[in-house]
């Protein structure tokens, strides 16, 4: 007599193991199996009444599955379930929490191409050849492939809520399916011509701020100098109350205070000393005259897009680059990949560098664990030379 599947001995008694399948562990409070006492210590009797146990067993799953099945199709025709696509899934994720305008028009972007592309299928319709094909239609787009890849990770993920959280579909069609980042343009550092040329306008020769509604007034002037002196990112400068400016210090404090100062990551959270070009040229007054005036912005006329103080200043950044007769390869961010260069330049050690520019650090255990690095932030600040900006003369 064979040893039926489960059966095992413990202290001299033996027991039966019977694993639930998943589909019916709901019937057992979710149990994954049944371990059940044979009340014997005698292996043939605990065979003989293993078998007997199992077949009980399987044969009460077994109606019990059928009579599932019946009922779920009677149900079925009953109460036919709605026609659900991919849109009715963006709708409820758009409604169940507090997206940022940007990321709406993202997914939808995305969604609205895959719905041209298949027809607005339901959601039970879409399989994974879909996801193959919408990957392989992605790839000859004319965009980057970080564009490509973004758009498909939307839909993909509007899949994975319909599944994972709506329940409205039994599992992901495109698990694994994935699209790779590849060539990415790497920002270069801005020529001195290039900065000459973008310092060479009245707004930095006479102080005459520009009209645009998105410049900002002062901010056009300040902000570029900042960038090319310290290295921060636009968000951390656009978003700087007066506050945040440490007077007797002579110190910026980039930090996220409130609900209106977010930080890239906990590494970007510094103070960066002010560098003396800065204060010749009249920041210091700048920033006392906006306290005298009981602002809370640094940037009182800086309008925000979406909350996010650099939004619309970065749409006029672009424009005015673009009238000194500067290429689109070089931007507001490229300025720390500059300020970086420059530092490197001066053989400032990797470890200051990363805290003036608030990267997480880098090199090895020494580098990582380097404490005093603040002291020798004023040094790497007074290092970066500017010619156009020594040409300036201070604004009244």
């Amino acid at each position: 007599m064979s040893t039926p599947t489960g059966l095992f001995e413990r202290n001299g008694h033996y027991y039966l193991r019977l694993i639930i399948p998943t589909h019916q562990r709901h019937l057992f409070n979710g149990r994954t199996r049944i371990v059940q006492s044979l009340n014997t210590c005698h292996k043939r009797q605990a065979i003989v009444a293993a078998t007997l146990l199992r077949a009980e067993i399987l044969s009460t799953l077994f109606s019990q599955g059928r009579s599932e099945q019946a009922l779920t199709r009677s149900n079925a025709i009953a109460h036919p379930q709605p026609r659900r696509s991919l849109r009715d899934v963006f709708e409820r994720w758009r409604d169940c929490g507090t997206r940022s305008k940007d990321t709406l028009l993202a997914c939808e972007r995305a969604l609205k191409l895959f719905e041209s592309l298949t027809d607005n299928k339901t959601i039970e319709a879409i399989t994974r050849a879909d996801g193959d094909s919408f990957r392989a239609i992605l790839a000859k787009q004319p965009v980057s492939s970080k564009t490509t890849k973004d758009r498909f990770t939307w839909v993909k993920a509007l899949l994975r809520y319909a599944a994972e959280d709506l329940g409205w579909l039994e599992k992901h069609p495109w698990v694994g399916l994935k699209v790779s980042v590849t060539g990415q343009r790497t920002r270069r550092i801005w020529t001195q011509d290039e900065i000459d040329r973008l310092l060479g306008s009245d707004i930095f020769k006479k102080g005459i701020y520009p009209r645009n509604w998105n410049a900002g007034g002062a901010a056009a002037y300040w902000l570029p100098l900042l960038g090319l002196l310290t290295g921060a990112r636009l968000s951390e400068l656009a978003q700087l109350k007066v506050a945040d400016i440490c007077l007797p210090t002579l110190r910026i404090q980039i930090q996220e205070s409130n609900n209106e100062q977010r930080l890239k990551t906990p590494s970007a959270r510094r103070s960066i000393p002010l560098h003396s070009e800065l204060i010749r040229l009249g920041f210091i007054d700048y920033v006392s005259k906006q306290a005298r005036n009981n602002e809370s912005s640094l940037w009182s006329e800086l309008p925000k897009r979406e909350n996010k103080a650099g939004g619309f200043f970065s749409v006029w950044f672009s424009a005015y680059k673009k009238e000194c007769g500067i290429g689109t390869d070089v931007d507001f961010h490229s300025f720390r990949h500059t300020v970086r260069t420059k530092l490197v330049q001066q053989r400032i050690n990797e470890s200051i560098i990363d805290k003036l520019l608030g990267h997480a650090p880098t090199g090895s255990t020494g580098a990582r664990t380097y404490t005093h690095v603040a002291e020798f932030l004023s040094d790497a600040v007074e290092s970066i030379t500017i010619r156009a900006i020594q040409e300036l003369t201070p604004i009244t």
